[in-house]
């Protein structure tokens, strides 16, 4: 990101602190509301919501926190940060999106035409072995019982 305050003569760089924290700071207003607010005021946004979410103590703190004028934007960020914090799904969410993401290279890489040493990303695929079910074998859940 790039802010920048005219440049004034015998002015000492301390003094230009609180200029560019000013900029930055309107700047950053300005990417968030496009970010999460699509450009749109908060009262559009929230007339949107409304109905959409089901009164719960979590969705009136989210419908609150959209609602806070532009100037409290520290504390939004604030309590979206607690919020995701305090949530313990994130984790699980990233895990199931790594295998996903494996799953689906791996899958791509054998349907493509590609000679078997070369994979999607460049990597070395290494030489799959044919899935045999012999007699007396028990096949659950792709897990195999011998």
């Amino acid at each position: 990101m790039h802010v920048s305050v005219p440049l004034v003569e015998g002015k000492a760089l301390e003094q230009y602190k609180d200029e560019l924290l000013g900029k930055a700071r309107e700047r950053i207003s300005g990417m968030y509301k496009e970010i999460v607010c699509d450009g749109q005021n908060a009262e559009s946004l929230l007339n949107m919501l409304v109905g959409k979410i089901k009164p719960t103590e979590i969705s009136q703190k989210i419908l609150y926190d959209i609602s806070m004028q532009h100037a409290d934007l520290e504390k939004r960020i604030a309590s979206i940060e607690k919020q995701l914090s305090g949530s313990q799904d994130t984790g699980a969410l990233n895990a199931i999106y790594a295998v996903g993401k494996k799953a689906a290279v791996d899958f791509l890489s054998q349907k493509e035409k590609r000679p078997k040493e070369e994979a999607l990303d460049g990597k070395a695929l290494k030489e799959v072995q044919p899935f045999k079910v012999e007699p007396g074998m028990i096949l659950i859940n792709n897990v195999t019982i011998p």
